[in-house]
């Protein structure tokens, strides 16, 4: 009988050792600046970080596993392509994680599909991030990052986490990029390419595609992963002013993105206990926002979300 409490006791050690050595890792990105396109910079995503950052720290992520890159945000390194795709590569190696969150918060656009096996696009369109050293060129620009190159980092970050959560706050229209009252995330497709035949092509190929696509779906590449988009891949995503909103402490008014604010919000009410209730409990916020806004608005765009949506919030 002591030896059978004995080896309980043991076993029981090995599982605390190696729970205690599970982490939460989160990546950060949020580009508000961006010196080499026409698009006007953004006042929101270096706040989308910072208010995401908060809720992580106040759910018990450690401030080390926190990686933040973006412009505008004190201490952060840059959000360009190099930076972003060598920070998702090192989540890859994470083998220790529990949960990984990755949060893009930024310009979106479009460009023709790339002609690659498995890429299969029903738009004859890639949706695209934008990364801050994006670059006009003239067939494709330079430096942008596809939905497939995401996924494909998303495939093996969830190869060795228990779960992960993805948040896009960004637009994947090539249409315009100011409303009337907000500032919308996009760039045009046709701003990203300098070859006037392309720009033709790509407007006559954007407006035959609308409808085609719901939503950017090669992200969801896994069981154990949930993403959660704030728009269809026609629509726009804005970001406002938001009042008594508290950042690293400080209340104040803060341009934000409609994704972002929102979907703080809805985690923090008491209902959110699984990605379904999340949903729910965005729609309701969304219906609210939609009631107050200015009747020669442009409609807010439908979040979409990806996976399985039983599973709990930050994998529980």
């Amino acid at each position: 009988m002591q030896r059978l409490k004995s080896v309980v006791l043991f076993f029981m050690m090995l599982f605390c050792i190696v729970d205690s050595h599970a982490a939460n890792y989160a990546l950060l990105i949020g580009v508000s600046e961006y010196p080499e396109l026409r698009a006007k910079d953004l006042g929101g995503p270096k706040n989308d970080v910072r208010l995401v950052k908060d809720l992580l720290l106040s759910k018990g992520f450690e401030q080390i596993n926190i990686d933040v890159l973006a412009s505008g945000v004190k201490g952060a390194k840059d959000p360009t392509k190099k930076n972003i795709t060598k920070s998702l590569d090192n989540l890859s190696g994470k083998t220790d994680a529990d949960l990984v969150f990755i949060f893009f918060s930024g310009h979106g656009s479009q460009v023709f599909a790339s002609e690659t096996a498995g890429n299969t696009e029903p738009d004859g369109l890639d949706e695209v991030f934008l990364p801050m050293d994006v670059e006009p060129s003239l067939n494709k620009p330079k430096n942008y990052l596809s939905d497939d190159e995401i996924g494909a980092f998303l495939k093996s970050i969830a190869k060795n986490a228990k779960h992960v959560l993805v948040l896009f706050d960004s637009c994947h229209s090539g249409t315009a990029t100011r409303g009337p009252d907000e500032v919308y995330r996009s760039e045009p497709a046709q701003g990203l390419v300098t070859s006037k035949d392309v720009q033709e092509k790509l407007k006559k190929l954007i407006e035959d595609s609308k409808g085609k696509s719901a939503q950017v779906s090669n992200v969801a590449v896994a069981d154990n992963l949930v993403a959660i988009f704030a728009t269809k891949a026609d629509q726009l995503e804005p970001e406002s002013m938001r009042l008594n909103v508290e950042i690293d402490g400080v209340t104040d008014s803060f341009q934000l993105g409609q994704l972002t604010y929102n979907f703080i919000q809805a985690v923090k009410d008491e209902r959110a206990i699984t990605y379904s209730d999340l949903e729910s409990i965005m729609k309701e916020l969304y219906i609210k926002d939609e009631s107050v806004r200015n009747i020669d608005a442009r409609p807010l765009p439908d979040p979409g979300f990806e996976g399985e949506l039983s599973q709990k919030i930050f994998g529980g």
